[in-house]
C-alpha cells in the first residue's frame, strides 16, 4: 500500500504521462529486492525497522520535493525564491531522520525549480495568448530556467556539503567518517562488507533524480513505450529472480520457527518431512519440539532426516548459530526459561526490544510464576496496535494458571521446568548442545518428561546415561513396550556393540523390530564383502533402512549438534 501511495505521489509531483509511468515502479522494484535477499544477514542486521525505513524514506523524498510553491498566491519570482530556500531548508531540517533520503529531497526540489515557469508545449491559457512563450518567445524562458538552474545547483552543491558535517558534528548517532551515507545501509560488519547487497539502495536513490524528466519524452509511438514497458518489466523480474535468496533451508527454518511459535506441530513435522538434503540443526531442533510434544520423540525422530549441515558460514569468523536464530525459543520449549531469558534480553541489548523478545519474556514470567512480570510486559503489549489480542489471550493465563496444563503454549515447557533440574553456567553459544547434555542426565519419575531424558541420551549415544534412562523407564513405565527407537538402540548396543553386563530378558521386543535389526546388518555384511566404503553403504542402506537408529548410528558417525 505505501509503495501504491508512493507511485501516486511520484506521477502527481512529475506529471508522468500514464504510458511512461511505469518507470515509477523501479526504486520500488529495488526496495522490493533489498528485501528478499537479505538471507541469513536478517540475523545480523541491527536495523529492527530495516523492511520499512528505506520505503518510508521514498516516500518521503517525493512527498517533501512536491512543488507545493506553484500553488501559493505570488508572483512567479516570490515562487522561485522559495524553491530555492526550501532546498537547504529540507536537508537541514530532515536529515537526522531521512539521512541520505533528505539529502535526495533536496537533489528533486533542485530539479523541481527548473520546471517553475509554465512549460511551453501545453496551450495557452485565457489571457495568456498574448504572453512569452506562447508567441514563440522563449528567450526570456529559458534565461529565467538558466537562472534558476546555476543558483540551484548552487544551492544544492552548499548543501550536500554543509548540512552534512554540520549534523555529524552535533551528535554520537552518526559515524562522523561517514558524514553523507547516514541512513544508507552499509552490510558490514568487522572488516566484512557485502557490497553486492547495497546495489539495490543505490538504484533506489538514484532513479528518482530522472523522474522529472520523463515527462519529456515525446513520442505518438505507442509500441515503443509498451516496448520498453515488456523490457524493463523483464529485467525488474529478472533482478528480483536473481537476488532473490533461494536456500530451501532458510525459509523452511522461518516456516517451522512460526509452526513453534504458534504451536502447529502437524505443520512443522509436514516441513521436516518435505525437506531434501541435509538439514539445518535449528529445523531438527523444531522438529523434535514437535515430536515432545506430540508424545513421539522416541518413536519417530529417526524417520526424519537428520543429516546436517555446518553452521552458516557468512565470512571466516561469522557464524549463524541457534542461538543467533532462535536459541530463547528453543531453551523456552524444553523449559530452560531462565537461559530463555538470557537469550531474549542479549536479543534486546544488540537489537532493541521488540514484539518477538517481549512475548517471549511475558511467557517465561507465566511459567516462572512471576505473575508481577508478566503483567507489566501485557500492559505494554496492549498498548501496541497488533499485539493487542495476544496480550489479552495471555492474560487469562496470569489470572487462572490451571489453564496451563492443557494449553500447547505452556503444558509441554511447564511439564519439562517442574522436572527439570537447574541449569547453569553458561552455554558457551551451543543451545542444543546444552540441552541435550543437561537432559540425559535427569532423572524423573513423570512418563513424558522421562521420554525426553531418554530420547536426548540416545541421541547424544552416552552408553551409561542410556541405560540408565532405560531403567527408568521401564521402572515408570513396567510391562509398557518401549518406543521403536529405543528397542533399535537397545539391540543395537547389546548385540553390535557388545556392551556386557546388560540383561534384555525384561524387555518386550516388537518382533518387527527384530526382524528390520537382523535384515539391516545382513545388508550391510553384503554391501561390505562386495567392496563397498563408508559412504556408498550409507547411500545404499538409506532407501529401505534410513529411518532406523542403526542407520543413523552408522552412517552419520559423528553426534552433530549446534
Amino acid at each position: 500500500a505505501l509503495w501504491l501511495v508512493t507511485f501516486m505521489v511520484a506521477k502527481l509531483s512529475f506529471k508522468v504521462p500514464n504510458e511512461w509511468s511505469f518507470l515509477l515502479f523501479i526504486p520500488m522494484a529495488a526496495l522490493l529486492c533489498s528485501i528478499i535477499q537479505l538471507g541469513y544477514w536478517v540475523y545480523i542486521l541491527k536495523d529492527v525497522d530495516y523492511v520499512f525505513y528505506h520505503s518510508l524514506g521514498l516516500f518521503a523524498v517525493l512527498l517533501l520535493s512536491l512543488p507545493f510553491w506553484r500553488l501559493l498566491p505570488v508572483k512567479e519570482g516570490v515562487k522561485q525564491w522559495i524553491a530555492f530556500a526550501w532546498i537547504p531548508l529540507v536537508a537541514a531540517l530532515f536529515y537526522y531522520p531521512l539521512g541520505v533520503y533528505a539529502l535526495l529531497a533536496a537533489g528533486l526540489t533542485t530539479l523541481q525549480t527548473l520546471f517553475n515557469s509554465p512549460d511551453p508545449s501545453r496551450p495557452p491559457l485565457k489571457g495568456e495568448e498574448n504572453k512569452s512563450p506562447f508567441k514563440g518567445d522563449l528567450e526570456g524562458l529559458k534565461a529565467s530556467t538558466l537562472r534558476g538552474g546555476l543558483v540551484g545547483s548552487f544551492l544544492l552543491v552548499f548543501t550536500l556539503w554543509l548540512v552534512p558535517l554540520l549534523e555529524t558534528s552535533g551528535t554520537t548517532v552518526m559515524r562522523p567518517d561517514q558524514p553523507w551515507l547516514y541512513g544508507f545501509r552499509k552490510f558490514e560488519l568487522d572488516e566484512l562488507r557485502d557490497y553486492a547487497l547495497e546495489i539495490p539502495f543505490y538504484i533506489a536513490l538514484i532513479t528518482p533524480l530522472f523522474f522529472p524528466f520523463i515527462k519529456m519524452i515525446r513520442t505518438k509511438k505507442l509500441w515503443l513505450s509498451q516496448g520498453i514497458m515488456l523490457v524493463v518489466a523483464g529485467a525488474m523480474l529478472y533482478c528480483l529472480s536473481v537476488r532473490d535468496f533461494k536456500d530451501y533451508n532458510f525459509h523452511a527454518e522461518l516456516r517451522m520457527q512460526r509452526g513453534v511459535e504458534e504451536c502447529r506441530w502437524n505443520d512443522v513435522l509436514r516441513e521436516a518431512g518435505i525437506v531434501k538434503g541435509p538439514v539445518t540443526r535449528e529445523m531438527v531442533m523444531f522438529r523434535d519440539i514437535a515430536l515432545i510434544n506430540r508424545g513421539e520423540f522416541c518413536s519417530k525422530r529417526y524417520m526424519y532426516n537428520n543429516e546436517s549441515i555446518l553452521p552458516v558460514t557468512v565470512s571466516d569468523s561469522i557464524h549463524i548459530r541457534i542461538c543467533d536464530q532462535a536459541g530463547d525459543l528453543v531453551y523456552y520449549n524444553f523449559g530452560e526459561t531462565v537461559f530463555a531469558i538470557r537469550r531474549a534480553i542479549e536479543r534486546c541489548m544488540h537489537y532493541g526490544y521488540s514484539y518477538y523478545t517481549m512475548r517471549m519474556l511475558t511467557q517465561c514470567a507465566i511459567v516462572n510464576g512471576e505473575k508481577d512480570n508478566a503483567r507489566k510486559y501485557l500492559r505494554l503489549l496492549s498498548k501496541t496496535t497488533f499485539q493487542k489480542k495476544w496480550a489479552k489471550e495471555m492474560q487469562r493465563f496470569v489470572d487462572d494458571e490451571k489453564l496451563l496444563l492443557t494449553d500447547d503454549h505452556f503444558r509441554m515447557p511447564l511439564k519439562l521446568y517442574n522436572e527439570g533440574s537447574e541449569l547453569v553456567g553458561t552455554d558457551d553459544k551451543y543451545v542444543e548442545l546444552t540441552i541435550m547434555n543437561k537432559w540425559m542426565y535427569n532423572i524423573t519419575e513423570d512418563p513424558e518428561a522421562q521420554e525426553v531424558a531418554l530420547g536426548c541420551a540416545m541421541i547424544m549415544r552416552d552408553k551409561n546415561c542410556f541405560w540408565s534412562q532405560v531403567q527408568q523407564f521401564y521402572n515408570i513405565n513396567p510391562g509398557k513396550y518401549f518406543p521403536i527407537h529405543v528397542q533399535e538402540a537397545m539391540l543395537f548396543g547389546v548385540y553390535e556393540l557388545k556392551m556386557e553386563g546388560i540383561n534384555l530378558s525384561f524387555v518386550k521386543f516388537d518382533q518387527r523390530v527384530v526382524d528390520r535389526y537382523q535384515a539391516f546388518f545382513e545388508r550391510l555384511n553384503q554391501y561390505s564383502k562386495q567392496g563397498m566404503n563408508e559412504k556408498q553403504i550409507g547411500a545404499a542402506l538409506r532407501p529401505e533402512f534410513g529411518d532406523t537408529y542403526m542407520w543413523d548410528y552408522c552412517v552419520l558417525r559423528e553426534v552433530q549438534t549446534n
